[in-house]
């Protein structure tokens, strides 16, 4: 019983010591926490007093910018509804954002959808500017219409009476102008930049196009008796050509068959409608022959003969922000934190 008596003092447990340094390890996280959660808060204030003031910045860039939309709108410039809902949307945010005391209020505030906003409104600034530039580009299309009818006006004075088709549709053309500039002016009085700029290219500038082939061929009609009539003078000159290269003992297979093809073409020209686009394109055709016999023939471009290449080459020659401040930046990825 002595053997096994009791314990010493050296080898018995000491009561208490295990959960004493449990409680103290708490302590210490809790410690640690609370300045975890002091710093977290005191970061927190910081953001939202920068955010705070940059406020007073976003504040003076919607003043700027509702003034030119004012400015612009005096002047008769229409201004599409969504610009001045996207301003008084961020106005109202930024009023409920002041009286913000966490970040949770700011983020309740619509901080999140903000930056749409902006760019809602700086889409608009860009489609006001082009607004503003209608009555400007208005004036220049009716330039080009006015400069347009003078050629037409000239080119189908005195026309042939078998042009008369060929009139016609130039004219139908030029109406269709004149009937598109209309719709222009009515189409700036509204906001959709999309609909004005189809207009322009297609019914005006588009048109412009057509008329310029329309004025084309009724001059290569107004001339093919003329063409035609110098049609075999040429070709004796090009025949003169081989003649002489063949005495030099120059090789004239390619140019003797460019000249018979030269043949044929006004053989077929002769046979078509005169201002036809088929006469036309035969007659392009044509030239492209004599451009390739003169190449082949090495005249320069001083006495290269220009082969039927100028019909209707007079006509052809008439072808005219709002910023989110950098405390706002970023705003989504602290969310998390």
């Amino acid at each position: 019983r002595e053997f096994f008596g009791k314990p010493s003092m050296e080898t018995r447990p000491q009561e208490g010591h295990g959960q004493k340094g449990e409680f103290n390890d708490s302590q210490e996280m809790e410690k640690r926490q609370q300045e975890m959660d002091r710093r977290r808060k005191e970061m927190e204030t910081k953001q939202i007093e920068m955010m705070k003031r940059s406020l007073k910045e976003m504040e003076k860039q919607l003043a700027r910018t509702r003034s030119f939309f004012d400015k612009h709108a005096a002047k008769g410039v229409p201004i599409p509804s969504e610009c001045t809902n996207a301003l008084d949307t961020i106005s109202k945010m930024i009023e409920t954002m002041k009286a913000a005391t966490t970040m949770e209020d700011l983020q309740n505030a619509g901080m999140e959808e903000m930056q749409d906003h902006f760019q809602t409104i700086n889409d608009c600034r860009m489609k006001v500017e082009q607004l503003a530039r209608i009555p400007q580009m208005l004036k220049q299309v009716d330039r080009e219409i006015a400069r347009m009818e003078r050629n037409w006006n000239r080119t189908k004075k005195n026309a042939p009476p078998e042009t008369a088709g060929i009139v016609s549709e130039g004219d139908a053309l030029f109406q269709n102008i004149k009937d598109t500039r209309k719709k222009l002016g009515d189409l700036s009085q509204h906001d959709d930049m999309e609909d004005f700029q189809t207009a322009l290219e297609d019914g005006v500038f588009g048109r412009f196009d057509e008329l310029r082939s329309v004025i084309q061929r009724l001059e290569a009609s107004r001339n093919a008796k003329k063409f035609l009539s110098q049609a075999p003078r040429m070709l004796k000159e090009l025949e003169r050509i081989i003649v002489r290269k063949k005495k030099d003992g120059e090789d004239i297979s390619k140019l003797t068959e460019l000249l018979g093809q030269m043949k044929l073409q006004i053989g077929t020209i002769t046979g078509l409608k005169p201002g036809s686009e088929e006469f036309q394109d035969a007659v392009e055709e044509l030239a492209g022959l004599g451009q390739a016999f003169h190449e082949a023939a090495g005249a320069t471009d001083e006495n290269r003969a220009n082969f039927f290449g100028q019909q209707g080459s007079e006509a052809s020659q008439h072808q005219p922000l709002l910023k989110l401040p950098d405390s706002f930046q970023g705003f989504g990825g602290m969310r998390g934190n």
